[in-house]
């Protein structure tokens, strides 16, 4: 007789499953209309396009008067052309 000894074996089990931190729920948003989502204005755009209407106001505002210094200065030149054509003209004393 052979001394035989059984070795009891126990079942395997599952590895325990790991716990998963559960994520928070947020809360739900009230569903908007499309028309809501349309007329929604980002407040950065916002600034950038009021940004772009004051650069715009003041770069015309600059070449405006810029351009009336020019004119101003080109009618100034003319004017001074005109006297002294007339003032050479008259201190010959004329044809008679």
């Amino acid at each position: 007789m052979k001394n035989t000894t059984t070795k009891k074996t126990t079942p395997k089990r599952k590895a325990p499953a790991r716990s998963r931190a559960k994520s928070k729920k947020t809360p739900k948003t009230p569903k908007t209309s499309t028309f809501e989502k349309v007329t929604e204005v980002r407040t950065g755009y916002a600034r950038l396009a009021l940004m772009l209407v004051l650069a715009n106001l003041f770069l015309t505002g600059y070449v405006i008067s810029k351009i009336s210094t020019i004119e101003s200065d080109a009618q100034a030149e003319i004017n001074k052309q005109k006297e002294t054509v007339t003032t050479s003209s008259e201190s010959d004393g004329g044809d008679i």
